[in-house]
């Protein structure tokens, strides 16, 4: 058994170390990541007391809930203050482009209301230059809203990286440390759990702990981010799906894990990026298209103020092709938007496997096999120069540009198509009251091509229930007053009209050139019919579509927000369960600083006592 004395000293040097202890407990009450260190006491059987390890006050699955609550809450504010910026962009009054779609066909419906005068021409055109203006401003909006998502994925990606390449080093430091003592240096964990909660408020994670006491870090999807003491950097590159967009790749370059990210800020800017910026821009561009589209082939069925045929009111978008940077082949694609109505606003990707062709919608994931020059989904598909070798592969974007490349191509009123290019008449001599109304031009290409050669001729022929078409064509359409007088569709080439009234035999309808066309409306009002027209996918107007447009940002927006509310609330309860155990208690210290107080100062007298009583054995030893 040891002396009093060395028992003594050694509850001084324990007690000691307990205060300081106490002491940088109490300094660090304000410091982030800060745990609670506990001084462990170690009996000695007759030989005084020793501090046997200073421990941490931690829980691995209460700072696990902190991180995971941290990156669930960061992901869903990002997502949520995007998409508000988004929904405000598409809802505001004076960058909406629901009013100014309004007032353009109202502008439409004035014109057909007055087609031989100026003025009302005038008001369309500066009101579909107002049109085209803000649907620029919209995609320029969310170009640059794009861009700044571009910048910060680029921000975070580095911000990552350095992050693991601490988290990689301080592994090593406390696997060392472990090995040399037993136990690792708290200051290290602790400085090991700070990079890690910054690491969460970045992107989502995993953590599995190796017996040496270092973490393997994983993203989704298995990509690692931190093997023991190696950090795996993450890079950007332009999306193969997106040339407007930057995406993340992990151990292969180039090859895109975006899909796998959640969590934190970057999973918040990819979230909102693929289930809201995109399809925005996708629906913007798609309104933008069809509605181009449907106006400038009404124009070309038209006759303008001076008798000529109509030409574009709205410049063409061509949609997107794009190349990968891996092919070898020199084939050249090219794609032209066919039939408007039949787009869907998704991306395509074209590839080649030696033999075969395939188109798969990239929203889908629908993928079928296409012969070019081929049709599909209302573009076609044309290999216009080259040859193309296995593995080549191409992005086609039919509407992705639709909107910023949306502009006026009419600069003359009087070249406004308010007129059809034919008229129809009745023979004054009609003994009936047959009659053709509601005429309507769907081609002036078919057989008889407008205008026509010679005018047509429809004799009523009683015996047969028919009218014979004579002139420009020669044909026959079935015709029975008897069941048809309230009106029927008939067509003669390009030509859709009705058929209407009991005619006599003999009667005769005339079809000619328009040679009169400055007080004609019936085109205009067939441009003001578009506004109620299916148009859009053969499903909506185009008022349906950019409704749909702004009631899809603004769901995801209150949806974001929910999450980010319920986030914020749950982080709260996490950090509160985690800081009563790992957090610093100034009364608790303080109480725990009495008692090693008093401690200190009964080892002390122990101490005295000890000397005492060895200076007294000492004197008498000296007698």
């Amino acid at each position: 058994m040891s002396d009093p004395l060395s028992i003594g000293y050694s509850a001084l040097e324990s007690l000691q170390k307990a205060i300081s202890i106490t002491g940088n407990n109490i300094a660090n009450v304000n410091t982030e990541g800060y745990s609670r260190q506990i001084a462990s006491f170690d009996g000695q059987t007759g030989y005084g007391v020793k501090i046997s390890s200073i421990e941490r006050n931690y829980d691995f699955y209460l700072s696990r809930e902190v991180q995971e609550r941290t990156a669930g809450r960061f992901e869903a504010t990002t997502t949520s203050d995007l998409a508000s910026r988004l929904s405000t962009l598409l809802t505001d009054p004076a960058t909406s482009a629901a009013g100014v779609l309004d007032n353009f066909f109202s502008a439409v419906q004035d014109v057909a209301n007055n087609p031989s005068t100026l003025p009302e021409r005038q008001v369309l055109l500066g009101e579909a230059q107002t049109l085209t203006d803000r649907f620029q401003f919209i995609d320029g909006r969310i170009g640059a809203l794009s861009s700044e998502i571009n910048l910060r994925m680029g921000t975070i990606v580095s911000e990552i990286n350095g992050l693991t390449t601490n988290i990689a080093t301080l592994n090593d430091k406390i696997a060392t440390s472990l090995q040399r003592t037993g136990q690792a240096a708290p200051d290290l964990l602790d400085e090991r759990d700070r990079n890690l909660a910054g690491l969460s408020k970045l992107v989502g994670y995993n953590i599995r702990e190796n017996d040496d006491g270092s973490f393997d870090v994983n993203m989704g999807g298995g990509q690692s981010l931190v093997s023991q003491f190696t950090a795996l950097s993450l890079t950007t590159f332009v999306s193969t799906t997106n040339p407007n967009a930057m995406a993340v790749a992990g151990k292969s370059a180039n090859a895109d894990i975006s899909s796998l990210i959640t969590g934190g800020e970057l999973g918040g800017l990819i979230d909102f990026r693929v289930n809201s910026l995109d399809p925005a821009q996708a629906q913007l561009g798609l309104v933008a298209t069809t509605l181009s589209a449907s106006f400038n082939a009404q124009q070309a069925l038209g006759l303008d103020l001076n008798g000529a045929a109509g030409t574009a009111l709205f410049s063409s978008t061509a949609p997107a092709v794009t190349a990968a940077s891996a092919n070898t082949g020199s084939a050249v694609i090219t794609a032209t938007i066919e039939d408007a109505s039949a787009l869907t606003g998704d991306r395509y990707g074209l590839a080649y496997d030696g033999t075969n062709w395939a188109l798969q919608n990239l929203t889908t994931l629908a993928s079928q096999a296409i012969s070019p020059p081929a049709t599909v989904h209302g573009f076609k598909v044309t290999v216009a120069s080259g040859t193309a070798q296995a593995g080549d592969s191409y992005l086609i974007d039919p509407v992705g540009s639709g909107a910023s490349t949306f502009s006026v191509a009419l600069t003359d009123p009087e070249k406004i198509a308010a007129a059809l290019p034919v008229r129809s008449s009745e023979t004054l001599t009609n003994r009936g009251d047959g009659a053709l109304t509601n005429m309507k031009v769907t081609s002036t290409t078919v057989a008889p091509t407008l205008p026509l050669a010679n005018a047509l001729t429809l004799t009523f022929n009683s015996a047969q229930n028919r009218y014979d078409v004579t002139g420009g064509a020669s044909m026959n359409l079935a015709y029975n007053p008897a069941n048809d007088a309230s009106g029927v569709s008939r067509t003669i080439g390009g030509l859709t009209f009705t058929l209407s009234g009991t005619p006599v035999n003999g009667d005769v309808i005339t079809i000619s050139n328009n040679t009169s066309a400055s007080g004609d409306n019936r085109n205009m009002l067939l441009m003001g019919g578009l506004a109620t027209s299916k148009y859009v996918e053969g499903a909506r107007t185009f008022s349906d579509e950019y409704s749909s447009l702004v009631t899809n940002v603004a769901v995801k927006s209150r949806k974001a927000q929910s999450a980010a509310d319920a986030e914020r609330v749950l982080l709260e309860q996490a950090t509160t369960a985690r800081d009563n155990l790992q957090g610093v208690n100034l009364e608790e210290e303080a109480i725990q600083l009495m008692r090693y107080q008093q401690a200190l100062q009964a080892a002390a007298q122990l101490v005295s006592i000890a000397d005492t009583v060895f200076q007294a054995m000492m004197t008498a030893t000296q007698r």
